[in-house]
């Protein structure tokens, strides 16, 4: 947790502009809009994957405590690291009588992911660790079900699979991804166990069709109530695209497979631990499906998790959405718990009493080593750099905006959020498309019609940011040719004497004074 904190302490201009672009304000903004401008959710078009739970409660109580999306990042991001490492120490403690050692070296496993900022300097990968509403907690949900999962073999507790169902119908609701990093490894699980554990196979069978039911029910009664609009992924099953994303994702890992890379190291050691996983399946499958009930708790463990590497990995390439590399968010966790569990697949092919007792010394003395090392190399100030990061892009049109008393506008969708989120002088500007119609991803629809507060006033809109020709060619065609315009940062900001959309969503039309009766 603590790397992960000084992640946030080492970040360039660049890393911050990317640490805190659009798509990552997606919850701060929710706040905002819900508990600063005292607005409601009705109206809003959120994410394909919602990010309802736990992303939304647990960012919100942050946010409330910290004051600042900022810090409320910060604080998100390395609890979501810790969680990471707790859910699967806890998980291998469950199967594993030598879980102190590999619990251990679970934290040096992870802390690479972190490392390879400061190593590769590659920022954007480990950001998939630290950022919200990535897809992530769909992964640290299938981790706390797991966990449900073989407390309730253990036990045979029922309550067990009750707290899958819970958990695990607002984890769908939230993301359907969720049944590919839960619900299909679960399935196979529940498979193998019908062979020598019918009982417990049956249960698990059961809870799992269940979450995935009531999750889907629970998903589409929230869409029946029309307060919401969730729109459809960018692909789902766009089998057609199934070659290129092949393609994308072999050419990306190409990409990091260097030895002159950490990245390249990481993904070495996943594979290394994935084919041993798969060896002890093999090995251990006339156990796991023989007569009688031979496997143990390890070797389920290894067989579910060897499914859930191979499910996860692929799924997006079958899906056809790898459509780019920044699409690893779906497939992310796979590398993760591939390389964390590399000791546990180690051991599957050594005694305990076989491993020295300066291997238990190494596992604690070189993560220590590894984060004094990483402190010593902080800037200073960056923790304040972070925390007061202000864009040079928004002061620059908070600059103008000043000068001009201007106070809505519209953006595309890349710098509009950004400037609203962080303007100082409380600039709202809204997300359209280069012909100037309004684009509802991530935005509240009522924003373009209504001022913030209670939508009981009507807004107009005094300037325009265009960042192409197409833009400041459809700015100038629908507001007047003779505009005053000055040079913003990358932008041209148009000034305009009022303009305002009509409420239908679609079309919209220019209004030089007032809106028309």
């Amino acid at each position: 947790m603590l790397l992960a904190f000084f992640v946030f302490c080492d970040l360039s201009e660049w890393e911050l502009s990317f640490l805190f672009k659009s798509d990552a304000l997606y919850l701060p903004s929710i706040y905002k809009d819900l508990y600063i401008d005292g607005n409601t959710f009705r109206g809003w078009h959120v994410n394909p994957a919602p990010n309802f739970f736990p992303d939304m409660p647990l960012f919100f109580l942050l946010n409330l405590c910290s004051g600042s999306f900022i810090i409320a990042t910060i604080m998100y991001g390395v609890i979501q690291v810790g969680l990471t490492s707790l859910l699967l120490y806890l998980l291998i403690k469950k199967v594993d009588a030598n879980y102190h050692l590999n619990g251990l070296f679970l934290n040096l496993m992870l802390m690479t992911f972190l490392l390879v900022h400061f190593v590769d300097g590659h920022f954007a990968y480990s950001f998939q660790l630290l950022i919200n509403g990535y897809h992530y907690s769909a992964f640290l949900s299938a981790l706390l079900c797991f966990n449900f999962v073989f407390s309730f073999l253990k036990s045979k507790n029922r309550r067990w699979l009750f707290l899958i169902v819970i958990f695990g119908s607002f984890a769908i609701a939230s993301d359907r991804l969720f049944i590919v990093t839960f619900s299909a490894p679960a399935l196979a699980l529940a498979a193998g166990l019908m062979f020598n554990r019918r009982k417990a196979g049956v249960w698990v069978l059961l809870a799992v069709i269940l979450t995935s039911y009531t999750g889907l029910e629970l998903y589409e009664f929230i869409l029946r109530q029309g307060y919401i609009k969730i729109p459809e992924p960018h692909k789902f099953m766009d089998f057609e695209n199934i070659k290129q994303s092949w393609f994308i994702l072999v050419g990306q890992l190409g990409d990091w497979l260097s030895l002159t890379k950490l990245k390249g190291w990481i993904l070495i050691g996943a594979m290394v631990s994935f084919v041993i996983m798969l060896i002890n399946v093999v090995l251990q499958l006339p156990k796991i499906v023989g007569k009688k009930a031979q496997a143990d708790y390890k070797s389920l463990f290894v067989f579910l998790t060897a499914t859930f590497i191979l499910t996860v990995f692929i799924a997006p390439v079958l899906n056809g959405s790898y459509t780019g590399w920044d699409t690893m968010r779906y497939n992310f966790s796979s590398y993760i718990v591939s390389l964390s569990l590399l000791p546990v697949a180690v051991g599957l092919f050594l005694k305990p009493r076989s491993i020295p007792k300066w291997v238990f010394s190494l596992a604690t003395v070189v993560p220590i080593a590894i984060v004094v090392v990483v402190y010593l190399g902080l800037p200073n100030g960056g923790f304040s750099k972070t925390t007061n990061y202000y864009p040079p892009r928004v002061e620059a049109v908070d600059q103008v905006a000043e000068k001009f008393n201007l106070q809505y506008g519209i953006a595309p969708y890349n710098d509009a959020k950004v400037i609203t989120m962080f303007s100082k002088n409380k600039l709202r500007v809204y997300t359209v498309f280069d012909g100037l119609t309004p684009w509802f991803h991530v935005t509240n629809h009522n924003w373009f019609y209504k001022k913030v507060g209670g939508w009981d006033q009507d807004v107009t809109f005094d300037f325009v940011l265009a960042k192409n020709k197409e833009a400041r060619n459809a700015t100038r065609q629908l507001l007047g040719p003779n505009l005053d315009s000055v040079s913003v940062s990358e932008w041209t900001l148009y000034k305009t004497d009022g303009f305002t959309f009509p409420n239908d969503g679609v079309h919209w039309e220019p209004l030089l004074s007032g809106r028309p009766e």
